[in-house]
């Protein structure tokens, strides 16, 4: 789904990125993780065009990835973000349903149904019609993935959708994210959450300064890792 061959990014004369290889194999769930700024969300950034890459290559479908297709890609790369970048003051349905009548061009009627079945499916159709001032940060990030999945994007990023939740809000985050892992789309995720990526993500991307030090399937990786980065990482947190 998305080929990146030595792809690197660098602020100023500081080279945090790269340079990273790997294939994204299509309907597969991969976890990026790692300790704080190893490059896990410039990495995610990059794949969606947040982040210009300093050098290397990024195809998505064969398609390159630049200013001339990014436009396109993203119609069928969706992304969630940590702070849910909702429009205060638009209600909770015209929040899900504004890209489909900008980008999509549909009528309100249609883009509106479709909203809220999204919400139906993350389970708050009855905040439909209140602002996003009076949700708790759990549902915000609810309604952000509704929004996201009203485009019928193939592809999910995910920027650590939890890290700005409190405690308890976490969970239905998860499910959410759990059940949009079982629908066969090709997720990508960028989590520090052990547990869920355990039992969601089909392979491990284990990333530290800026390089990609592991890569294997969950179970193994989990098991066994192969590196002392990522042993020591697991031996930190689990």
């Amino acid at each position: 789904m998305f080929s990146v061959q030595g792809l690197t990014k660098s602020f100023g004369k500081e080279q945090v990125l790269g340079p990273v290889n790997h294939i994204f194999k299509e309907g597969k769930t991969t976890a990026i993780i790692g300790p704080s700024g190893s490059g896990k969300s410039t990495f995610l950034r990059c794949l969606n065009g947040l982040e210009k890459a300093t050098t290397g290559l990024i195809t998505y479908k064969d398609i390159l990835l630049d200013d001339t297709h990014l436009h396109t890609i993203r119609q069928e790369v969706g992304m969630v973000f940590q702070n849910f970048n909702l429009f205060s003051n638009k209600t909770v349905l015209a929040n899900v349903a504004y890209a489909l009548r900008v980008v999509k061009q549909w009528p309100k009627e249609k883009a509106n149904q479709h909203a809220l079945e999204m919400l139906e499916l993350v389970g708050l159709k009855e905040k439909a019609p209140v602002y996003p001032k009076t949700l708790s940060g759990g549902q915000k990030q609810r309604v952000a993935i509704a929004r996201t999945l009203a485009m019928s994007p193939e592809v999910f990023l995910f920027d650590e959708p939890t890290s700005a939740l409190d405690p308890e809000m976490v969970g239905e985050v998860l499910d959410v994210m759990r059940t949009i892992t079982q629908k066969g789309f090709t997720n990508i995720m960028v989590t520090h959450e052990m547990g869920f990526a355990r039992e969601v993500a089909d392979e491990i991307i284990f990333m530290h300064q800026g390089l990609i030090r592991e890569v294997n399937e969950t179970k193994t990786f989990f098991a066994s890792p192969q590196t002392i980065e990522a042993q020591a990482f697991l031996a930190k947190i689990l």
